[in-house]
């Protein structure tokens, strides 16, 4: 055989192997860890984004790490105030990601919330468990299940409240619709989700842009867009 071609050959079949080794349906205790199974979650590294249908593209995958792991980092500790000064390398909240092709329906929910809540349930208090005291937020996609969803701990809801993330799902809604970019959707959730847990969120949205850009949307009273300006310099400076 032409060298050309088994090398075509060779690549053709690990692309096939990439797409299509991982499960198609997943309960929440089969599903990887993103810090210890990096790879099954289709990670070149510790993470707290887990793929492993591969639905994300690598643009907005490496953008949502990015800001993934700067997360405990330029946000503050919000667990009691002796766990804060008596750890040695007090970290904030923690956002994580779970995107997969579809939910196992082990329990016959008829609701694709419930079927959500539990699986993103399972995974913040059992299978990733990342908060120290609550401080961490799951966000789900099921692609065959249509549904995106944001589960926050008890301290971590004290700043992401329901209807603060609803807000922001719903402005971001149709990047998760058929003909959506789920990439771009999880890149613009996951600035925004960062902009409230820093006390730096104003309507409208953050979204990111088809080039990976981070911009604001425009507003229409000036005081508002003055003061969002601001805030946007601000976030990348730090």
């Amino acid at each position: 055989m032409n060298t050309a071609l088994e090398i075509q050959l060779m690549v053709g079949l690990m692309m096939l192997g990439i797409s299509f080794g991982a499960q198609a349906e997943w309960r929440p205790e089969e599903f990887p860890h993103p810090l210890t199974e990096f790879a099954k979650c289709g990670q070149p590294r510790p993470s707290y984004l887990c793929d492993p249908n591969n639905i994300v593209s690598k643009k907005y995958s490496d953008f949502i790490e990015y800001h993934l792991n700067r997360v405990p980092n330029v946000t503050s500790c919000p667990c009691s105030t002796w766990h804060c000064e008596h750890t040695t390398k007090p970290e904030g909240y923690k956002i994580a990601i779970a995107v997969m092709m579809k939910m196992r329906n082990d329990y016959d929910f008829d609701d694709k919330k419930d079927l959500a809540f539990n699986f993103a349930y399972g995974l913040e208090s059992r299978r990733w468990d990342f908060g120290s005291c609550e401080n961490d937020i799951i966000i789900l996609y099921s692609e065959d299940d249509g549904i995106i969803y944001t589960l926050a701990g008890s301290t971590a809801r004290e700043k992401l409240s329901l209807a603060k993330a609803g807000e922001i799902q719903g402005a971001l809604l149709h990047f998760f619709q058929p003909g959506g970019n789920v990439g771009q959707g999880l890149a613009s959730m996951v600035l925004n989700y960062i902009a409230v847990l820093r006390d730096e969120y104003f309507m409208p949205s953050w979204t990111v842009g088809g080039n990976g850009a981070a911009s604001i949307q425009c507003v229409t009273v000036l005081p508002v867009a003055v003061i969002a300006l601001y805030r946007v310099f601000q976030f990348l400076l730090n």
